[in-house]
């Protein structure tokens, strides 16, 4: 009787120590170094796909260009003729991770933005931005409330954005859609959730909208499909498609990565506008357009100076376009990472079943290894249970 009061209170004293770790915040980083680990082991990891293609603006692109006179940030020419080419091959969509917030050589803007408004699949980048308040002026206002995706089923519970930055009016008025370009990281500064949703109010809005991430947008791009739906539970899908991912009450999604940087097929954004010349000039291409067909394409910048790279628990430098495109590459394969429920209730029944353990079983040496199996069998199951 004195040994089962004991492992009573021995259990409950443990139990007690598992909901205060739950309280303070404690479990969910116990949770996340789990996650970290399955990613490190590529437990149940698969391929990236083959049809999400990412076009680096490398240093080799940027000294091929200023070798020609032509430095960066280029003419807005220069996007208009690798995005014609890529389309012209049949690719699906084009979505830039590159912010055309300022105006450059007005015909060089013209042109890029009479080539988006002729091309189909075009995505451009937008960002929110805290230290603003809606957007730049009165006509950008009305151009952001215009950009609010359609959503059937509720809004994201979340916070609304006060400040956004577009692309210049000449571009964004020609896009097929906008996505923002903002990811947040979790509690300790490593990224491994993707938002989908996000909310603003412009002004004279009635309610705030919900406007598509990157990653969401190329999607939407790349599939035809005019808006998103979200099901009760939270998962989202495009409008005209069965499928759907997992993601929470605030739209947000855990990563299911691919590998490490690079993982996914990438070419050189020089080589396109070498491939364009060379066509010009009778040659053969270093890469034929129809490489690109049924592809989404990515441009994204990878050179000296213009890093964006981020930390996650595959990679300490992780491209902030290969975020997006780990984000597309979920939402189209439908396998988003879903954390484990019922962290409490299976903590409760760690805790009996080893208290059983060292009540029922004899003597010292048989406890202790079934404590060790036991423990064994939890490690396994934790990496196994973020399915």
């Amino acid at each position: 009787m004195r040994r089962l009061r004991a492992a009573t209170l021995i259990a409950l004293a443990v139990f007690a120590l598992v909901a205060l770790l739950h309280a303070a915040g404690l479990l969910e980083r116990l949770e996340l170094l789990a996650l970290d680990a399955r990613y490190a082991t590529g437990l149940g990891r698969k391929p990236a796909r083959s049809d999400i293609v990412i076009a680096w603006i490398d240093q080799e692109s940027m000294d091929y260009l200023d070798r020609l006179d032509v430095p960066f940030p280029w003419p807005r020419s220069v996007y208009a003729q690798a995005m014609a080419y890529v389309l012209g091959g049949g690719a699906r969509a084009v979505v830039y991770d590159v912010l055309f917030d300022q105006r450059g050589n007005a015909e060089d803007d013209r042109e890029f933005g009479a080539a988006l408004q002729q091309a189909h699949g075009d995505v451009l980048a937008m960002k929110f931005m805290a230290s603003r308040r809606g957007a730049r002026n009165a006509d950008e206002n009305a151009r952001l409330a215009r950009r609010g995706a359609a959503v059937d089923g509720e809004l994201p519970q979340r916070s609304p954005e006060p400040g956004v930055v577009l692309p210049i009016p000449e571009l964004e008025a020609g896009a097929d859609w906008l996505g923002f370009v903002n990811i947040r990281p979790d509690a300790d500064k490593v990224y491994r959730r993707y938002d989908l949703l996000r909310l603003c109010a412009p002004p004279g809005a009635d309610a705030p909208l919900a406007y598509p991430s990157l990653a969401l947008a190329g999607a939407l791009a790349a599939q035809r499909a005019d808006g998103v739906k979200r099901a009760a539970d939270g998962a989202i899908g495009l409008r005209g498609t069965s499928g759907r991912v997992a993601a929470g009450a605030d739209a947000r999604m855990l990563l299911n990565f691919r590998g490490p940087e690079f993982t996914f097929e990438h070419v050189k954004f020089v080589n396109i506008l070498q491939s364009i010349n060379r066509v010009e000039q009778g040659q053969a291409p270093l890469y034929p357009a129809e490489r690109f067909r049924d592809k989404v394409v990515f441009v994204g910048i990878n050179a000296e100076g213009y890093e964006d790279v981020h930390p996650t628990p595959l990679s300490r430098v992780f491209p902030g376009v290969e975020l997006h495109a780990t984000a597309l590459d979920n939402l189209l394969s439908g396998d988003a990472l879903v954390a484990p429920a019922g962290d409490l209730p299976l903590a409760a029944a760690a805790v009996a079943t080893a208290t059983a353990a060292v009540f029922l079983l004899p003597g010292v040496t048989a406890p202790l290894l079934t404590l060790l199996s036991l423990l064994l069998l939890a490690v396994a199951a934790t990496l196994v249970c973020w399915t």
